[in-house]
């Protein structure tokens, strides 16, 4: 009987030992399902998540970090294949020292951080964060990083683009202070030149039209300069004249800078509206020739060489009783503006005007005619 008892005894031990076993295996299926669907949820994260055990020193040469685990963003995101095991200094040898800083500060403080910093080793850009993972005597740290580089080269392209366009505002700023201080003084020149009102506002109004040309001739060009040749055509065109046996348009191939073709666009705007009335424009017998050519010594500045010559025009030769506007223009402001040397003639046969233009730029607009 007693041995029955032991017997019994023995069967309820491992029948309790048996259910203890089962368990604690469905006990440990739970749990390595439990960590399968971590694993799983933290390889379904777009951003890398490593584990990373701090290894510090005093020596900052000697500071390192291995990586514990990592999930299967962290070869997309770094480019480094199968990291579990191995130092970041074995990995990446030339890897920058503030990130073993950062680390080994952040396993010492205990305290989280997050920041965006630059892994040139790499060849990218990373929003970092970082915190404690385990007990603190283990060291290890938890990181959650993305590269960023994308959006770091589209910020530096917006920081960029913002400076190209707060240059073409003060630009901007700059030529409508320019061009105001022009209408200024050409409406002073002109009102001075006298006359009836509507003789005035016609002149003006010209005057004004030429200025407006040469805008629309900066704003369409690409490199934000004026070609001579377009400048001179668009003048003689709002007066009504074109290439023909009468006249003759020929010459180098010139880019003026816009201040330069704003003051020989008025030059090229009264001597058109002279023609018109006066000259060769006005008389079918006549002829327009307007030449210019580029010279200039090694190491000088290019000169530009420009002949306006009026022949054929019926009218006697003999300067204008009163100094107007298109005058003072060609023989006071042009000197003064664009340092150039100038002669107007009034020939017998029409008007010779020569031009000798430095295409280095000239003084600033201010002031654009002596009053």
């Amino acid at each position: 009987m007693a041995d029955d008892a032991i017997i019994a005894q023995l069967e309820q031990r491992l029948a309790f030992a048996e259910a203890a076993m089962r368990d604690g295996a469905a006990q440990l299926e739970i749990a390595r399902a439990s960590e399968r669907r971590h694993q799983a949820l933290v390889n379904a994260i777009d951003d890398a998540v490593c584990v990373i055990e701090v290894i510090d020193a005093d020596d900052t040469a000697r500071r390192d970090y291995r990586f514990l685990q990592a999930n299967i963003a962290f070869e997309r995101q770094t480019g480094i294949v199968d990291p579990v095991g191995r130092t970041a200094r074995a990995l990446v040898p030339k890897h920058e020292q503030y990130w073993f800083d950062t680390f080994c500060r952040i396993a010492r403080t205990g305290n989280a951080e997050r920041f965006e910093d630059r892994a040139e080793a790499l060849g990218r850009w990373y929003e970092v964060y970082a915190a404690p993972f385990g007990s603190p005597d283990e060291r290890q740290l938890i990181v959650v990083f993305r590269d960023v580089a994308q959006r770091k080269m589209a910020e530096a392209a917006l920081r960029t683009s913002e400076q190209h366009l707060q240059g073409l505002l003060a630009e901007l700023q700059h030529r409508v202070r320019n061009i105001l201080t022009v209408i200024r003084s050409v409406f002073a020149r002109t009102v001075d030149a006298g006359g009836a009102i509507e003789e005035i506002a016609d002149h003006f109004k010209g005057r004004l039209d030429s200025l407006a040309r040469t805008q629309l001739l900066v704003a369409q060009s690409g490199r934000r300069a004026i070609d001579l040749e377009n400048l001179i055509r668009d003048e003689l065109l709002s007066a009504g004249a074109s290439d023909g046996p009468d006249l003759v348009i020929q010459g180098d191939e010139v880019a003026l800078d816009p201040d330069v073709a704003e003051a020989l666009g008025l030059a090229i705007h009264e001597l058109t509206t002279n023609a018109l009335k006066y000259g060769a424009l006005r008389f079918p017998a006549s002829r327009l020739d307007i030449r210019w050519s580029i010279h200039g010594a090694a190491g000088a500045a290019p000169m530009l060489d420009l002949e306006w010559r009026e022949v054929g025009v019926p009218a006697i030769a003999a300067r204008p009783a009163r100094r107007g506007f298109g005058c003072e223009l060609i023989e006071n402001a042009l000197p003064y503006r664009l340092n150039a040397e100038t002669r107007l003639e009034f020939r017998g046969g029409g008007i010779h005007c020569s031009l000798r233009i430095p295409l280095a730029q000239g003084r600033e607009m201010l002031p654009y005619i002596e009053t």
